[in-house]
């Protein structure tokens, strides 16, 4: 049975770490501006980093056990995933000096197909790209019905 994945409203920030997570305040994190096909980019890779992980270690689905941020990780650009259900675990551990990290602030996973019991199909005549969007966003309105209300800190500096 294959399963389609769809990301929904993963809103990410590029950081610049200039040193580790937990060693002290930068400040400057860099946030590099949303003004291109970059974000995009880096959530596609998120996205597969995320799913390099049995699935018994997603990092997303990990609610506040200890957490090795430098697993599966290469590169000039490391990924993060913060706690499930809202909790607020830090994330914490050390990152090579200059290396940009991606975090989403939010993120859903809304597969496709289910259990026929659950009458999750889309209505004749829409897309099941659109279903998923739209069922997948009625969710993440209801989890965050504030999106400003989101945060995320690097070494104590709110981003």
């Amino acid at each position: 049975m294959k399963r389609h994945y769809f990301p929904l409203a993963l809103i990410g920030l590029l950081v610049f770490a200039g040193v580790g997570l937990a060693v002290g305040p930068n400040a400057n994190p860099g946030v590099i501006p949303n003004n291109g096909p970059k974000y995009a980019e880096l959530s596609a890779e998120w996205w597969q980093w995320a799913f390099s992980f049995p699935a018994a270690d997603l990092p997303f689905l990990n609610t506040g056990g200890p957490v090795d941020i430098s697993a599966h990780q290469s590169g000039a650009v490391w990924f993060l995933a913060g706690a499930n259900n809202g909790l607020t675990e830090p994330r914490t551990g050390e990152v090579p000096a200059g290396t940009r990290l991606f975090l989403p602030l939010v993120n859903f996973v809304n597969d496709y197909p289910c259990p026929s019991e659950f009458g999750f199909e889309p209505p004749p005549g829409e897309t099941l790209e659109h279903f998923l969007q739209s069922t997948g966003n009625e969710v993440l309105d209801f989890f965050v019905p504030d999106p400003a209300t989101l945060f995320a800190e690097i070494d104590g500096v709110p981003l």
